[in-house]
């Protein structure tokens, strides 16, 4: 394509009226039967008890019992994404580019 002086596309930004943040701690997913990239993003947390009871130390401290003891992680997908493969790596590059200034940044941060 050849250079030009003006523009060939003027864009304009605009959010959907459902957009939303969302938070992610990972991904999972792998390719569709129709050659797709889906994933869901996810954010991993402990489960909440079903009881708990407190306690008052005599230090002052207190002190938590909970039922069950140990609560299980839970993989609370955030949202559903389903991308075509040159988008998907686009948008791969795109995510690599701007974490590696980032990390670089921090780490010429911690150096100094």
């Amino acid at each position: 394509m050849p250079q030009s002086e003006k523009p060939f596309m003027h864009i304009v930004f605009q959010r959907a009226a459902n957009y939303r943040t969302i938070a992610a701690n990972g991904a999972w997913g792998g390719i569709s039967p129709d050659g797709q990239i889906v994933f869901d993003l996810h954010v991993d947390r402990r489960a909440s008890p079903r009881e708990m009871d407190m306690f008052a130390n005599a230090d002052g401290s207190f002190r938590e019992e909970r039922e069950p003891k140990m609560q299980p992680t839970i993989r609370e997908a955030q949202i559903g994404v389903v991308l075509a493969p040159n988008v998907a790596k686009s948008i791969g590059e795109f995510l690599i580019k701007y974490a590696s200034q980032v990390l670089e940044s921090k780490q010429h941060e911690d150096e100094e």
